[in-house]
């Protein structure tokens, strides 16, 4: 059975691709971003702590990295611009998100830093915001729909480190290109 383009994985295999999910994840988001990684506490005897809440840090990434390894065969779907469906499985979007947050750190995103997107709610959008949060950015998103001036001022107020535009809306970006810092 098909279900939303997605087909459905065979049990054996589902263990393999959250193994596999896991490692790659560790290679691409640094470790202390990684949903995989333990938070250790443990007492001044050496014994781990009973009762705790959470056993790990809570961050957005660890939403995704979830759901690839729990729900592999499933995934996302997406109206484009262009007017088409866009289906991606889970673990390829884990996958495109660790890659942005590569280039986001070779292009001199550090944490802490922002991020501007202006862009619709989409799959690229979606890869934006797990990306840019999981390496440890802020995620700035800019209302398309804000009046010229204002998305100006908000620029140049939150000091964004980078810009991401969906292309139908360069045309805007364009007109207020010689108002930015």
């Amino acid at each position: 059975m098909v279900a939303h383009g997605f087909a459905p994985l065979p049990s054996r295999v589902k263990g393999l691709v959250k193994g596999l999910v896991s490692c790659w994840v560790r290679q691409l988001i640094p470790p202390r971003q990684c949903a995989t990684v333990q938070m250790a506490r443990m007492r001044e005897d050496g014994r781990p702590m009973d009762g705790l809440m959470m056993h790990r840090d809570l961050r957005i990434i660890d939403i995704l990295t979830y759901a690839a390894e729990a729900f592999p065969d499933q995934g996302i779907t997406s109206v484009r611009d262009e007017g088409d469906l866009h289906h991606i499985a889970y673990p390829d979007v884990l996958t495109r998100v660790a890659r942005l947050a590569q280039a986001l750190r070779r292009m001199g995103v550090a944490e802490g830093d922002r991020v501007a997107t202006l862009a619709w709610n989409g799959h690229r959008h979606f890869e934006l915001y797990y990306g840019i949060s999981g390496m440890g950015a802020v995620c700035h998103t800019i209302n398309p729909r804000l009046p010229a001036h204002q998305m100006s001022y908000i620029f140049d107020h939150a000091e964004d480190t980078a810009l991401f535009v969906d292309l139908s809306l360069v045309p805007i970006v364009e007109g207020i290109a010689p108002t930015l810092p």
